[in-house]
């Protein structure tokens, strides 16, 4: 992260790497990728691989990528899941994570499963699977709107095809079991208390870790966290 630019490089096996543009930093992880094919006599293919620059100009652009033998990619791209993108994200780009959980329900055949069977599959899988993703983002309510409509029809129906009443508000059962709820996982709570540990994060000054610099050079140049002003959006990064 030098002179205001940044360099993300990701192979074909989803590899990703983060890097500044200055062009030191460029040659040693060149060497360093050769050393890694000497060593492990293992070739990484580059014409299937791909560097996004942000931060510098086209012609810069262009040149980072000739020095790393990658093709020039652009955003938007996924990485594991991740929607990356240099502008705010909608609610569409979450869509998956919505039909990923109804895939999940097509070979439970949950019209054969109890209510507890049903409890067990929606605190173990349902309400884990969106976990990793809200550890980065901040989800739009209409996201979490529609991955409790999934939990609460499998909960309550099991077989989405049969027409059922949920005898108990959805925000009710996500109350603990000591004050009498189900204990599932309130996934807007969840998203919120995820993204917080990034400010404990932050305020413990790492150093030595790359996220918490990318955020501090983004946000935080000028300022410390706690005179900064909160810029809330739908898909916002922290």
């Amino acid at each position: 992260m030098i002179n205001g630019g940044l360099t993300h490089l990701q192979y074909a096996d989803d590899t990703l790497l983060m890097m500044g543009c200055d062009n030191e930093l460029i040659r040693n992880m060149k060497f360093i990728l050769y050393c890694f094919e000497w060593m492990s006599d293992l070739k990484i293919n580059y014409h299937k691989s791909e560097v996004v620059v942000f931060g510098v100009e086209e012609e810069r652009q262009q040149e980072i990528a000739n020095m790393l033998n990658c093709k020039l990619g652009e955003f938007p791209w996924n990485y594991l899941g991740f929607p990356i993108r240099d502008k705010n994200l909608g609610v569409a780009h979450f869509s998956k994570i919505v039909e990923k959980m109804r895939k999940k329900l097509q070979p439970w055949k949950g019209k054969h499963l109890s209510s507890g069977g049903r409890l067990v599959l929606t605190n173990s899988s349902l309400s884990n699977m969106p976990i990793y993703i809200m550890g980065m983002f901040l989800l739009p309510e209409t996201t979490h709107y529609k991955m409790d409509s999934v939990r609460s029809k499998f909960l309550w129906r099991g077989d989405e095809t049969k027409f059922k009443y949920h005898m108990v508000r959805w925000e009710n059962v996500c109350f603990p079991k000591d004050y009498s709820g189900l204990g599932v996982i309130n996934t807007g709570r969840m998203n919120e208390d995820l993204l917080t540990k990034w400010v404990w994060r932050i305020l413990e000054n790492r150093e030595c870790d790359p996220c918490v610099q990318l955020l501090r050079r983004k946000y935080l140049a000028s300022k410390s966290f706690v005179t900064s002003t909160a810029r809330r959006g739908e898909g916002s990064q922290f």
